[in-house]
């Protein structure tokens, strides 16, 4: 992709993570009649589903399929009414993308695995020193810790607090925190190895989107 293209995208994909927040939270706290409201949950996974399609060496026909099954349940009757068990949904998507995303840190963290940021940091950087292969474990283990308790404060919020207040955390309070991890632990790398030679942010995570991962070739992944 090229370089002045990235902050359109960027910006692009802000709005777009933006609108969708704001979205959900009007119809999670004002739901309306019909269909709506029981689709809009499923956008995220179908694009995060449409995302690892289009990594694997099957992406069209994977696509293909997704398209077909979307097409077929649109013509389904909703048995679901806007109400209170409708809710069940929007928690289950907001738990299931960030127990996804702390189970891929948490799960590279067994034994003979490669921690997942060590691997993002080899994949900008080649060989690591030893001391860069501790710090990338243990953000790993800090990545994971915070999944958890983004999902801990969730259903703490979604069972005990108002419903209202489980959507601002949910749609406006989720995201941002991602970001100010990031933030934050860079900040404390630059501390930490002060000599080491850093990668930003966006060129660790575009090199490890376009690494083939263990066992995978490039033309799995599309980029042969």
């Amino acid at each position: 992709m090229p370089r002045e293209r990235l902050p359109v995208y960027g910006i692009a994909a802000a709005v777009a993570l933006a609108g969708y927040a704001v979205l959900n939270h009007y119809v999670t706290t004002y739901p309306p009649d019909g269909s709506f409201a029981v689709w809009l949950p499923l956008a995220p996974v179908a694009v995060a589903a449409a995302a690892v399609a289009w990594r694997s060496r099957w992406r069209y026909p994977l696509l293909g399929l997704g398209a077909a099954l979307l097409a077929s349940a649109s013509f389904w009757p909703c048995r679901w009414a806007p109400g209170d068990e409708l809710l069940y949904a929007y928690l289950a998507e907001h738990v299931g993308i960030n127990a996804l995303l702390g189970w891929g840190f948490g799960r590279s963290l067994r034994a003979g695995c490669e921690p997942l940021c060590a691997r993002m940091a080899r994949s900008v950087h080649g060989t690591l020193p030893p001391e860069v292969e501790v710090y990338a474990r243990s953000v790993t283990v800090a990545w994971t810790v915070f999944f958890g308790a983004i999902i801990a404060i969730s259903l703490l919020l979604f069972f005990f607090a108002s419903i209202d207040a489980w959507s601002i955390f949910a749609n406006f309070v989720n995201l941002p925190a991602v970001v100010a991890m990031f933030v934050i632990e860079y900040r404390i790398r630059l501390r930490a190895l002060p000599d080491f030679q850093h990668a930003s942010i966006l060129t660790g995570v575009r090199s490890f989107m376009a690494t083939p991962r263990p066992g995978e070739t490039a033309a799995e992944t599309g980029q042969g």
